[in-house]
Order: C-alpha cells, then sequence, then structure tokens
C-alpha cells in the first residue's frame, strides 16, 4: 500500500499520546540573498513536548 504525505497510518484510542513521525529538515538555500540555513533541534529523544512548542529552529551557517 502507497502512502501520500498527510495519510493516516495508525490510530491511538488511549489518553493523549501522539507519535510524531516526519522526514527530518536538510539544509537549505534561502532565495534572497542565497545565505544557507540548516535545520536544529531543539528537542532531545524522549523529551516530552507540548502543543505549539517548537521542535527546533532554522539558522545560518
Amino acid at each position: 500500500m502507497m502512502l501520500k504525505n498527510g495519510d493516516e497510518v495508525a490510530a491511538f484510542n488511549m489518553g493523549s499520546t501522539v507519535v510524531l513521525v516526519f522526514q527530518v529538515p536538510i539544509s537549505k538555500l534561502v532565495e534572497l540573498g542565497n545565505s544557507s540555513l540548516e535545520f536544529e533541534f531543539s528537542i532531545k529523544h524522549g523529551d516530552r513536548i507540548r502543543v505549539g512548542e517548537a521542535l527546533g529552529r532554522w539558522h545560518d551557517l
């Protein structure tokens, strides 16, 4: 079975646990000024994350 972006792959019916799975962002060039940005996570394995909390930030190389 092929999945598309955003397809549901599972459901959890026990409490408020959420499993977040996504592709790690790669470095990219910003079109304005040709500066290069890199994504850096602000969380570590096992951290608890609250609604609206940033997982990381883009910063200049």
